[in-house]
C-alpha cells in the first residue's frame, strides 16, 4: 500500500464527474489551478486512524483494485451524499419508502459506513426524506391545491398538503408514488390568487410529450403534462380509469357549487369546478431525491461519538451531515434548502478546517 500525505487542499475519491454542466466543469478546473488535487474513479472504503482514535487520512480502491493510502495533514470531510441505493439501509432506516423509485444513482452510503466503524453516529431512524416530482410538469405549479386523484382516478387528499408529504398517501406496492393534478383551462383565472406560479398555455406545451418539439430546459422522458378535449381522453392519458375519474370529477364539480368541501375540508376559496374543456392532468411520480439525515455533528460539522465527544479530525457535510432537518419530510416550503445547506455548511467547514494546525 502506496502513501500520500495531503495539505488542506485534500482530494476528491470517486467516478469521473459526467458532463453535468459547464459551471462543475469549470468550478473543478478553477479548483485545480488553486491546488486541488483529483483522485478519480478512487472510492475511499476505509478511514485511517492514529492510535489516539484521531481520524487522520482514508483509503481509496481504484478500478484496478490497488489500494491508495491519503494521509490528511488537517482533516477528512466527508462530503459522499445519501444511501439512496443500498437496500438494506433503506429498508432499516426508511422503511415506509420502501416501493418508491430512485432519482439517483451510486449513493451507497459508503460514507455512513466509514464513519460509522470510525464510531460515528447515525441519526435515529425517522430519516428526513426528499420524495417529489419537479419534472412532469411545471415545478411553480407541483404545490397548487388542484384536484389531486390517485392511479385508481379517486380523489384521495385534501389537496392543500404539499408534495412532500403527498408520499405518505401513496405507498402502495405497485406504482408507489403515481397521483395526478387536474385542471380545466379555466386555471389561469381560478388559481390566480393561489400560491406559487401558474404557467399559461402555451408555457404548458413544453410539458406535454405529445406537443412537437422543442422542449426546453426539461428533463424530456419525464415531462408528463397532458391535455385533452374530455375527460375519458385525458384519463387515458395519464392512466387512470376513465369512468372513475369522470365520477371524481362530478363529485367535485358538486362539492364546488355547495362551496364546502364535506369529503376532504379544502378551503372553499380553492374549490371551482371542472367543466370546461380542453382538461389538464400533470402525471407525477414521486420518487426518493435525497435522504437528508445523516451522521451526528456538532456546530462546526464534527462528527460525534455516541458520548457526544468530537471525533477529532472527521468532518460530515451535504446530506451525509446530521441534525438538520426535524421531520420525516423535505420541506418544499423553502426552495433551495438542501442545496444552500449544502453549498454553506461545506464552505464554512473548509474555512474551519483550512485555520486548524496541520497534525503531527
Amino acid at each position: 500500500m502506496s502513501g500520500y500525505k495531503l495539505s488542506y487542499h485534500t482530494a476528491y475519491f470517486g467516478p469521473k464527474p459526467f458532463n453535468n454542466g459547464d459551471g462543475m466543469q469549470a468550478l473543478a478546473k478553477y479548483a485545480e489551478k488553486a491546488g486541488v488535487k483529483f483522485q478519480y474513479s478512487t472510492p475511499a472504503v476505509q478511514l485511517v486512524h492514529s492510535e489516539s482514535g484521531e481520524v487522520t487520512g482514508v483509503i481509496g480502491k481504484n478500478q484496478d483494485g490497488k489500494y491508495t493510502k491519503f494521509l490528511a495533514r488537517k482533516g477528512v470531510i466527508l462530503a459522499t451524499g445519501d444511501y439512496q441505493n443500498d437496500n438494506a439501509m433503506c429498508d432499516f432506516f426508511i422503511p415506509d419508502a420502501k416501493y418508491f423509485g430512485r432519482k439517483q444513482s451510486n449513493k451507497t452510503g459508503d460514507g455512513f459506513k466509514m464513519g460509522y466503524w470510525a464510531g460515528c453516529v447515525i441519526e435515529p431512524i425517522g430519516h428526513t426524506k426528499m420524495i417529489h416530482d419537479m419534472d412532469a410538469g411545471p415545478v411553480t405549479m407541483c404545490d397548487m391545491p388542484f384536484l389531486a386523484v390517485d392511479q385508481s382516478g379517486k380523489r384521495f387528499v385534501n389537496e392543500n398538503v404539499e408534495m412532500s408529504v403527498l408520499n405518505n398517501y401513496l405507498r402502495q406496492p405497485e406504482k408507489a408514488g403515481q397521483y395526478s393534478q387536474i385542471f380545466d383551462s379555466n386555471y389561469m383565472t381560478q388559481a390566480a390568487k393561489w400560491p406559487g406560479v401558474l404557467v399559461p398555455p402555451d408555457g404548458m406545451k413544453n410539458y406535454i410529450p405529445d406537443e412537437p418539439g422543442p422542449h426546453n430546459h426539461v428533463s424530456t422522458p419525464f415531462i408528463n403534462t397532458h391535455k385533452a378535449d374530455t375527460l375519458e381522453e385525458l384519463a387515458v392519458k395519464i392512466e387512470v380509469d376513465p369512468a372513475t375519474l369522470e365520477a371524481t370529477v362530478k363529485r367535485y364539480n358538486e362539492l364546488a357549487a355547495s362551496g364546502k368541501d364535506t369529503d376532504f375540508g379544502k378551503p372553499a376559496n380553492q374549490l371551482f369546478p371542472i367543466n370546461k374543456p380542453p382538461y389538464y392532468g400533470i402525471h407525477r411520480t414521486l420518487r426518493i431525491s435525497a435522504i437528508c439525515s445523516g451522521l451526528l455533528v456538532d456546530e462546526n460539522h464534527q462528527c460525534i461519538d455516541a458520548e457526544g465527544n468530537p471525533i477529532h479530525g472527521l468532518y460530515a457535510v451535504g446530506n451525509l451531515g446530521g441534525g438538520f432537518y426535524g421531520s420525516v419530510d423535505y420541506p418544499l416550503i423553502v426552495y433551495g434548502l438542501s442545496l444552500g445547506r449544502c453549498y454553506t455548511f461545506g464552505y464554512l467547514v473548509g474555512i474551519h478546517v483550512a485555520k486548524l494546525e496541520p497534525s503531527a
